[in-house]
């Protein structure tokens, strides 16, 4: 019988930087919100990996995203930044 492993992320703290991406989401139109922000699934389809890897990297605190209801709509800019350092870095 296989073992299930689980990785287990501490909680993500919230940053002084989330209160003014919830403002800057709030702000946006439904057409400019869709070209800043999408959900965890969209996102990884953008970027090509799975929607888990997305949810990691938020639960990490390595791209940026705020919680609407239940759902996460992720900052597209901080996923850019984030590629782009990790690319720099390897």
């Amino acid at each position: 019988m296989a073992t299930k492993v689980h990785l287990l992320v501490p909680p993500r703290q919230p940053k002084s930087s989330d209160t003014a991406l919830l403002n800057l989401f709030l702000s946006l139109d439904k057409n400019e919100r869709r070209k800043h922000f999408a959900c965890t699934l969209r996102t990884s389809e953008i970027v090509g990996v799975s929607r888990r890897t997305i949810q990691l990297w938020i639960e990490l605190g390595q791209i940026q995203a705020v919680r609407v209801s239940k759902r996460y709509q992720v900052h597209l800019a901080s996923v850019h930044e984030y590629l782009n350092e990790s690319m720099a870095a390897s």
